[in-house]
């Protein structure tokens, strides 16, 4: 099913699966759609509790859930008897490597463990084991080796190897392939354009019986990550293909000059009408700098609010390129008093508190667990720093070898003792809703819930969203809705990269920073060249078409230096000369 922006794709992968389960009398339980997003999951779910009048126990969420999900029950062959723990944070990971190479007899801190990480995740993404690297990178394969058997002795994986594990278990182990594909005979597919390579070949070797597959080719952002639009064209020649034809979502002049910024490009001779009414011209601001780009966006808003135009400022967003740009728009925003929020643009479980905090859920179900009570250590009510040092990066002993041992400080014991009681306080919340785990671990780790920083205020709305009870299913829920993380005010304007965008819409979107040098984006440009710009003229397509009534797209002419003790001339973004000239409205500032 080829979809363009606003053709209803959601309600489609609905109806398909409501059709399957009352008009084909396909089970829920064999029944899956594979979808990029956690939310896009639940909202599938809601839509087809909506049409069915019931709960329909159809499995709808991310390849990564589906993955985890079947490592849980069918681990066994690579050492996982339980449900893993996931690790999710940069944090963690880099722990795991640097105990991994001590292991080896090698120094962390010689290594550059974010570079050594990624070519991990890049051989992981291409479905390679350490035995499939001895000849070509002997010592990656000695590296990724001492990793795995770390990941394997905390019972934890992170997010590639769900991928690759779940690969082996249909590619090698028949008994397990057999009941994976089981839950997977109807098999629905969401976003299929931006699939890697190990998805697609996940997707074949799970063999459904109907395969439903809905992408858009002219939405391809994320080939840094493996995905590639021809895969889904490959797999179009295999299937009949269906074109939604229509835009319900864009008004006319929005969506034709979007496909303006595509045409040339592969896929895009599929040039639909819109449904939608008739908008405003697109307006095209040049501002001074970024500070009066910014300025503008928010008296924009308060416009638009003060004359009834949008109701709540939740119905605007900006998107921008790169996660810096955020700063002056909040400053902006601050100055104009306007509420916002900032999405996507921090990894959650990299703050303190969060780590702490989520040390704590997971002592509650893997006591054993080094990386996670050497954190817990150095939370405020059990801080013991040299302990906590001694675990992380010499001795891995858990929680019950720790409270026998005969040789600790009595400060030391207090501490540990003091850990295990918060810990079996947790233990015992087994059946209680993910609100109230996460409000009594924020306390437990010490932080008052009712007045939280930050961050722990980001992690009870996750928390609000998460579906399994007791730690481990808050634990799990919050490692898969991480893509979901705000700060700030949810009634706010929200403020987000254009590939946080994906899936979402808004009344009135600014897409600000269309400078020569951000979009197109020149470190992609320089890195990748030809493939690069028409990734970036892809993105500019969904950003624009996030739009349901007013697009705004601004630029500026001058940036500080880098020193700071001047400014710098910049052009404005090549892309805005492919627009039509009758569907703008030009404004400039003094």
């Amino acid at each position: 099913m080829l979809a363009g922006p606003g053709a209803g794709k959601t309600l489609v992968l609905a109806c398909r699966s409501a059709w399957l389960l009352t008009e084909r009398g396909a089970l829920p339980q064999v029944t899956s759609a594979l979808t990029f997003t956690q939310r896009a999951g639940r909202e599938l779910r809601h839509r087809l509790r909506l049409m069915l009048g019931a709960e329909a126990e159809v499995f709808a969420g991310t390849f990564h859930s589906f993955a985890l999900r079947q490592i849980a029950a069918f681990g066994e062959p690579f050492g996982i008897r339980s449900r893993p723990l996931v690790y999710a944070s940069d944090a963690e990971r880099k722990g795991a490597l640097a105990r991994a190479l001590r292991e080896m007899g090698e120094d962390p801190s010689a290594w550059d463990l974010d570079a050594t990480l990624s070519v991990i995740s890049l051989a992981r993404r291409r479905l390679l084991r350490p035995r499939d690297l001895e000849r070509e990178d002997p010592r990656l394969a000695q590296v990724m080796r001492a990793y795995q058997a770390v990941m394997r002795r905390a019972g934890a994986v992170d997010f590639d190897a769900m991928l690759l594990l779940v690969f082996l278990l249909l590619a090698e182990h028949p008994q397990a392939a057999g009941a994976i594909r089981s839950q997977a005979r109807h098999l629905l597919v969401d976003e299929a354009q931006d699939l890697e390579e190990a998805q697609w070949a996940i997707l074949w070797r799970l063999s459904p019986s109907t395969l439903f597959l809905v992408g858009d080719p002219l939405q391809n952002i994320y080939s840094w990550r493996g995905a590639d639009p021809a895969l889904l064209m490959a797999a179009a020649a295999r299937c009949r293909v269906i074109d939604l034809g229509v835009s319900f979502r864009c008004p006319p002049g929005v969506l034709q000059a979007a496909h303006a910024v595509v045409r040339g490009l592969p896929f895009a001779e599929r040039e639909h009408p819109s449904l939608a009414p008739e908008g405003p011209p697109i307006i095209v601001y040049h501002a001074r700098d970024p500070e009066e780009e910014a300025a503008f966006v928010a008296r924009e808003v308060r416009r638009l609010l003060r004359d009834g135009l949008i109701s709540s400022p939740a119905d605007a967003a900006v998107l921008f390129r790169a996660n810096y740009q955020a700063r002056e728009l909040e400053a902006a925003f601050v100055q104009a008093r306007l509420p916002y929020q900032v999405r996507g643009d921090y990894d959650l479980f990299a703050s303190r508190e969060v780590r702490e905090t989520a040390a704590l859920l997971t002592l509650a179900i893997a006591p054993d667990d080094a990386q996670a009570l050497a954190t817990a250590l150095s939370a405020r009510p059990y801080r013991c720093d040299d302990l906590a040092r001694r675990i992380r990066y010499g001795d891995p002993v858990g929680l019950h070898e720790l409270m026998a041992a005969p040789d600790l400080p009595p400060h030391a014991r207090g501490a540990v003792a003091a850990l295990a009681r918060a810990v079996e306080e947790l233990r015992r919340l087994e059946k209680a809703p993910p609100q109230a785990v996460a409000r009594e671990a924020i306390r437990l780790a010490g932080y008052d819930p009712a007045r939280p920083p930050a961050t722990l205020s980001a992690l009870l709305r996750l928390a609000a969203g998460a579906r399994r009870p007791g730690p481990a299913g808050l634990l799990e829920d919050l490692w898969l809705l991480r893509e979901e993380v705000a700060r700030g005010d949810e009634e706010g304007v929200s403020l987000l990269t254009i590939h946080a965008a994906k899936g979402l819409e808004w009344d009135v979107v600014f897409v600000v920073g269309l400078t020569a040098d951000l979009l197109p984006h020149r470190r992609s440009l320089e890195e990748k060249g030809e493939e690069a710009l028409a990734e970036e003229r892809r993105l500019l397509y969904v950003a624009m078409t996030r739009a349901r009534e007013r697009l705004y797209l601004t630029t500026h002419r001058y940036r500080a230096s880098p020193d700071g003790k001047g400014a710098l001339a910049v052009a404005p973004s090549p892309f805005l000369k492919l627009l039509p000239p009758q569907l703008l409205e030009v404004r400039r500032s003094l």
